[in-house]
C-alpha cells in the first residue's frame, strides 16, 4: 500500500481472479493486463506509474500511457523533482540499461538507482565496464574511478559529487565537479546540504572521527 504525497490518494495491487490489479482509491484502475503491481505516485500527487506484464512481457504505465515493453525484469521507477520526468532500469540478455522519459540509454551496465537534480534537468547515475565505475551525467559518461557511491546534487542543480573509493588502498574521498578532495580511509554516506553551497559528511582517518564542512566555491 502507498499513499500519495499529498495524503489524498492511496493505491496498492491485489490478486482478483486469475489477475493482479491496481487498486486506486478503492477501484480497480485497470484490468486489461495479466498483471499490475508496484504502484510509485508522483510527487504533485498527479500521476500514478506501476508495471504491468503481458504475454510474457513487462512494461511501466505512467500516467496511463503505456512504456516500450521489456522481456527482461524492471526495476523501481524514480520521477523528477517536477514530476514530469522519469527514470527506471530493465535487465536486458547481459546487463541492466536505464531507460529515461521512455527512451533506452546506450552505456555500459547501470550500476545504481537514477539520481535528478533538484531542478529536473539534470539526471545522473553509475555504470560498469568490468574494471571500472563511470559517473553518467544526461547520458554521457564523463568520469570513472574504482568504486562510486552517494551520486548528490547541489541545491541548485549547478554541481555534482560523490563518494569515490581507491580500490587498491580503499581510500575514500569526494568527488565533486570531477576534482577529488582529501582522502581518508572511510567516508560514512550521506552528504548532506545544509546550504545552497555548503555541505558536511562524517570521515575517519586513522581511528579519529571527523565531521567535514565543505563549501563550493
Amino acid at each position: 500500500l502507498v499513499f500519495s504525497p499529498d495524503s489524498q490518494h492511496f493505491a496498492y495491487h491485489a490478486k482478483i481472479g486469475e489477475q493482479v490489479v491496481i487498486i486506486l482509491d478503492g477501484q480497480i484502475l485497470d484490468n486489461k493486463f495479466e498483471a499490475s503491481y508496484n504502484p510509485v505516485f508522483s510527487p504533485d500527487s498527479q500521476k500514478l506509474a506501476y508495471i504491468a506484464s503481458l504475454n510474457e512481457e513487462r512494461f511501466f504505465v505512467v500516467d496511463g500511457t503505456e512504456d516500450p515493453a521489456y522481456e527482461g525484469f524492471i526495476h523501481g521507477l524514480t520521477f523528477s523533482p517536477n514530476s514530469q520526468r522519469y527514470a527506471y532500469r530493465i535487465e536486458t540478455d547481459d546487463k541492466y540499461v536505464m531507460v529515461i522519459d521512455g527512451v533506452i540509454q546506450e552505456g555500459h551496465n547501470v550500476r545504481s538507482s537514477p539520481v535528478f537534480s533538484p531542478n529536473s534537468q539534470h539526471i545522473a547515475y553509475m555504470t560498469f565496464d568490468g574494471d571500472s565505475y563511470y559517473l553518467v551525467l544526461d547520458g554521457k559518461e564523463i568520469e570513472d574511478y574504482d568504486s562510486i557511491s552517494n551520486i548528490n546534487f547541489s541545491p541548485d542543480s549547478n554541481h555534482i559529487l560523490f563518494i569515490a573509493q581507491d580500490d587498491d588502498t580503499w581510500i575514500e574521498y569526494i568527488v565533486l565537479d570531477g576534482i577529488g578532495g582529501k582522502k581518508y580511509d572511510d567516508i560514512i554516506s550521506p552528504i548532506i546540504f545544509d546550504a545552497e553551497y555548503s555541505f558536511h559528511y562524517i570521515a575517519i582517518l586513522e581511528d579519529e572521527v571527523y565531521l567535514v564542512e565543505e563549501n563550493i566555491n
